[in-house]
């Protein structure tokens, strides 16, 4: 059985929890650890999804609360705050200014930062919204530093596909074949194979002769050597998998050719994870 971490003497917003008590459990039998809690008006009461980003915050005097009315306001005046592009802009900010964010390392940690303009308090995701729309967003495509060594300003951003994101750092990569040490516009030129092939190849984990060989040796054995691709014997198809509808491992599309089926995951992961 799961063990489940003691939340007692933890404070949620106004909620200080007094203990574990028992369980809620809903009409299709799931059931969730309820808690009994303190809120700083003096109600006690049993709650659930503490600890989570939407989880209960008070028993329910914070919406009087004049402060937290004012941060209500600021969420609803544009109401994207469940779009993709409005992650986007929380991830950018989150890795340049969150040192306990896993990537702070590649970005803020070695001086990347955020132009005023997108982190104003009031107005930067409104900003931020605005000149993605006038410079080419759709869904499918992801924010991209022009020149890597500068920070996220207007000049310097681009929408990008994960290839020409990939194309766009290749400067910095090189890799080794037959004792040779290639970029990976070198390698494409060198051996005559289509520099987004290689690139693909090499974004799924391949390296050496594998980034080069031909298409129908790497069907040949019938192992696409990305997580998520995989040869179905009966239709002769690479099928993808991935998150669908909230569910992991569900059949999205599937391809007669290897490399396509993997860009095509590259594409939908980045979209949809």
């Amino acid at each position: 059985m799961r063990k489940h971490k003691d939340l007692t003497g933890m404070k949620f917003g106004k909620l200080t929890v007094i203990k574990q008590n028992g369980h809620r459990v809903y009409k299709n039998g799931r059931k969730n650890i309820q808690w009994l809690c303190e809120c700083e008006c003096g109600t006690i009461k049993n709650y659930t999804g503490l600890g989570t980003k939407s989880g209960t915050k008070s028993c329910g005097c914070l919406r009087d609360d004049p402060e937290y009315k004012k941060t209500v306001k600021v969420f609803k005046k544009h109401g994207l705050t469940r779009t993709r592009v409005y992650r986007i802009w929380c991830s950018m900010r989150e890795r340049c200014y969150r040192k306990s964010h896993m990537h702070y390392h590649k970005y803020g940690g070695r001086g990347i930062t955020v132009c005023d303009e997108w982190t104003d308090k009031e107005n930067g995701f409104i900003n931020f919204n605005n000149w993605a729309q006038e410079n080419g967003y759709n869904d499918k495509l992801s924010i991209d530093r022009i020149d890597n060594s500068k920070g996220y300003y207007p000049e310097n951003c681009r929408w990008a596909t994960e290839i020409e994101q990939q194309k766009n750092r290749d400067v910095t990569v090189f890799v080794e074949v037959e004792g040779k040490s290639y970029t990976i516009t070198e390698l494409s030129e060198a051996f005559n194979v289509d520099r987004d092939l290689v690139w693909q190849r090499y974004y799924s984990g391949k390296s050496g002769l594998e980034l080069i060989k031909e298409k129908v040796e790497r069907v040949a054995d019938k192992r696409s050597g990305v997580k998520g691709v995989i040869w179905n014997k009966k239709a002769e198809r690479w099928h993808v998998k991935g998150i669908k509808d909230g569910v992991k491992d569900k059949y999205i599309k599937n391809f007669k050719d290897l490399d396509e089926a993997i860009a095509f995951k590259i594409e939908y992961d980045k979209t949809h994870n």
